[in-house]
């Protein structure tokens, strides 16, 4: 007879699984969270616990699903092991991240506000430059980022994004991807970073068409590789291929729901991210 033992979830444990989806170092997710790289090393050894709104804090930054976040939140706040206790260091104080209010998308409202304030960009301010100059000099439409995992793509993009907020008239909107299993999904993600509700609308383009109608600003999507399907890192390197001019596409074409917005909405850059398989 064979006994299995499953483990009760854990902060920690959760912690580390999310920031390997969204390829994250402690360090980077400390900077999204606007705390100490102590805290998260706290947090993930079990020597501390995130007060609520860390912890929903945190949730939306990893971006936990709908449907696991009031879990995310107990299972953070759930009380320290026996013989541990309390970090002495100040309760980390962060803002309450803004509710998305109904809205409806054919009028552009104002986005979310990113998530930090990435400033100290340690070896890679060369690489900002230069997307930032393509962005604004060159007015290039869409920039991939492919590399390793762990190398620095979101931190890199968020601090792209940082710096051109001002830019355009409707800023910069930071979407993470990891946590998503299908193109279908990509609208609501938008729709959430964005803070307007998600458009009820025939299709996908219909709904994008009226999620970045009337907008001018920087999209950020990251972690873009696992919904390319088999295709990979070539189709990652074919995103900025021209040609494609339908207004449908496949519910499963990612490819193509990219080049839909390229396409139809003059006004939107791409900044995207992926890794490489």
């Amino acid at each position: 007879m064979v006994t299995v033992t499953t483990l009760p979830p854990t902060l920690g444990r959760w912690l580390k699984r999310l920031r390997a989806q969204q390829d994250l170092t402690q360090e980077a997710l400390a900077e999204l969270a606007n705390c100490s790289v102590q805290t998260i090393r706290f947090f993930e050894g079990g020597k501390r616990r995130p007060s609520v709104m860390m912890a929903e804090h945190l949730a939306r930054i990893l971006a936990v699903p709908e449907t696991e976040f009031e879990a995310f939140v107990k299972v953070a706040r759930t009380p320290l092991n026996a013989g541990e206790e309390e970090s002495d260091t100040p309760p980390v104080e962060v803002a309450p991240m803004p509710v998305p209010a109904p809205a409806t998308a054919t009028t552009a409202s104002p986005v979310m506000p990113l998530l930090s304030s990435a400033n100290d960009l340690i070896g890679r301010q060369g690489e900002a430059n230069v997307l930032t100059h393509l962005f604004v000099h060159e007015d290039h439409r869409l920039i991939s980022l492919t590399g390793m995992g762990g190398v620095g793509k979101t931190r890199l993009a968020l601090h792209v994004a940082h710096a051109l907020q001002s830019h355009f008239a409707d800023g910069a909107a930071f979407v993470p991807l990891a946590s998503l299993t299908h193109v279908t999904q990509i609208p609501a993600a938008v729709a959430k970073a964005l803070g307007v509700a998600l458009p009820k609308a025939s299709s996908l383009p219909a709904q994008l068409d009226a999620l970045l109608d009337g907008r001018t600003l920087l999209l950020v999507l990251d972690n873009f590789e696992h919904l390319l399907g088999p295709a990979g890192d070539d189709s990652a390197r074919a995103l900025g291929e021209n040609g494609w001019q339908g207004h449908e596409f496949p519910p499963d074409d990612t490819l193509a729901l990219i080049r839909h917005i390229v396409v139809h909405h003059p006004t939107i850059r791409l900044l995207i991210t992926s890794r490489e398989r």
